[in-house]
């Protein structure tokens, strides 16, 4: 016998690009590196070549499971659990499951993760990813690629569908899947998600975004109204709400942070939803958080697409105090930020101010009050400040089309110019209160230019109820009715 002292133990390479082995299932059933646990296990016909499926289950625990290498995994990071399921009786008929329920005889499969020390169980987590929505996750199965609704479950009692096609990718290629909350007989019912309370810092700043579309039961679009923000309106269009758990409290925010927003475009049939909001502490000490997208038209179904929830970066609509107006000189092209107090709607002209760019139309408008509106973050201002308005306008007869006149100097009438206000509202029950901006002697010292744009300048003194209402917004009114108004550079600053 030939004997050697020259061998060398090697500890296994491993890449962990994909921690699961053989999660496509094309290496041979005995050595595909997957168990069985309390049943049989065999090869079906997959999507594309085979799939795993488990054999004479008679208890919940009996599934399939694989060993996977721990080096792989570091302390800190999340991890994504993805798979195709799909239920079969022992009879061979397909079967459904609830992914809004968390046991009994119709909760859905899930993916849980088990530690083993010196081949014994020394823990377990249960759980860890399901059809309805994984713990840890932020915007995930965005695009419904793999047409399932994997990560996400419903707020209230509507039913939760895949549908096709999708909306345009960010790159503007057709996609083929996007997800239907349907029988919507309340207005926070809706797709929801869960969300990881340890990605949000308080007064960090985090962007929503999504496509979103309304439809009948039998895939036909229904128009909403995206320049209203009352969640409750018939013809209101979707929006992103919290619902914010602390201890044993839970709180469904009726105060959305993200909108949908304008032009509509009937072509493709889809709208966006897009916002930055600020994380309050109420957020970021939250217990539990979920976002669900809610209101819109009531039985109707709210479709979404593309949805993304990220921490806002330099190229986004960022909430700051030096600029209290978001999009105020319309740079996108959209309505992004706007709404109207009354009714009417809003369109984009060009060119704008500067003589390129666009600007705001509000058509439409039947009231002398109604006009364009902004939220304000009113937690960038204190008692007593002086803040600077301006903003360029110009109007327009609605029947004519020809440019219009008024009187800087009247007070009411036909001949009333339009006049910036501070809007504070309290839904709670306390009045609400306008607050007109005081004209500039500059802006005073000329009469209106008909055929040309005017700058309005002038301030306002920051008061009580504009520092303690939780609604502030920028507002633009008091133009007779029949006259369409222009606005273009809108800005609230702070004077110096």
């Amino acid at each position: 016998m030939q004997k050697s002292s020259n061998f060398t133990i090697e500890m296994p390479t491993t890449t962990c690009s994909n921690i699961i082995p053989n999660g496509g299932f094309d290496a041979p059933i005995d050595s595909s590196g997957w168990y069985h646990m309390g049943s049989g296990l065999q090869y079906v016909a997959g999507n594309l070549g085979y799939a795993l499926s488990t054999m004479r289950r008679v208890d919940w625990s009996d599934g399939l499971g694989t060993f996977i290498d721990s080096r792989c995994l570091q302390v800190g990071l999340t991890y994504e659990l993805v798979a195709d399921v799909k239920l079969v009786s022992t009879g061979g008929e397909a079967t459904t499951c609830d992914p809004r329920v968390s046991s009994g005889v119709y909760v859905c499969p899930r993916g849980s993760l088990i530690t083993f020390n010196n081949f014994l169980v020394s823990s377990a987590i249960w759980g860890v990813a399901t059809l309805g929505g994984p713990t840890g996750i932020t915007g995930k199965n965005r695009g419904f690629e793999h047409g399932t609704f994997s990560f996400w479950n419903a707020m209230g009692n509507p039913s939760l569908k895949i549908v096709s096609p999708g909306a345009a990718d960010s790159n503007g290629r057709a996609t083929y899947y996007a997800l239907s909350a349907n029988n919507r007989t309340q207005w926070h019912y809706g797709p929801a998600q869960i969300l990881d309370t340890s990605c949000f810092t308080e007064n960090e700043q985090y962007v929503v975004e999504m496509d979103v579309r309304m439809e009948d039961d039998w895939g036909n679009v229904k128009l909403c109204n995206p320049y209203q923000m009352s969640y409750i309106r018939p013809d209101a269009c979707p929006m992103v709400f919290l619902k914010i758990t602390k201890g044993t409290a839970t709180k469904i925010s009726t105060k959305p942070i993200a909108t949908t927003f304008g032009p509509y475009n009937a072509s493709k049939k889809w709208r966006k939803i897009y916002n930055v909001f600020k994380a309050t502490a109420e957020i970021s000490n939250a217990t539990a958080l979920s976002f669900f997208v809610g209101a819109g038209m009531v039985n109707s179904n709210i479709v979404i697409d593309n949805v993304v929830v990220r921490k806002a970066s330099l190229g986004d609509f960022n909430l700051t105090c030096s600029y209290l107006i978001r999009n105020g000189d319309l740079s996108v092209g959209d309505t992004r930020f706007y709404a109207i107090f009354g009714e009417g709607y809003l369109a984009i002209d060009t060119p704008g101010a500067d003589g390129a760019g666009y600007a705001l139309v509000h058509k439409n408008r039947t009231k002398y009050f109604h006009g364009p509106v902004q939220m304000l973050d009113n937690s960038c201002w204190n008692l007593g400040e002086t803040w600077e308005f301006s903003v360029s306008m110009r109007i327009r007869n609605s029947t004519s089309g020809a440019w219009a006149s008024c009187d800087k100097a009247a007070k009411f009438g036909s001949t009333w110019c339009p006049t910036p206000i501070i809007y504070s509202v309290n839904p709670e029950g306390s009045m609400n209160v306008m607050s007109s901006v005081v004209q500039s002697l500059e802006y005073n010292s000329t009469p209106w230019t008909t055929n040309g744009w005017n700058t309005f300048t002038g301030s306002f003194t920051v008061s009580n109820v504009m520092v303690t209402y939780p609604y502030i917004w920028g507002y633009i009114a008091n133009e007779m009715a029949g006259i369409d108004l222009y606005l273009d550079n809108w800005k609230i600053t702070k004077k110096a």
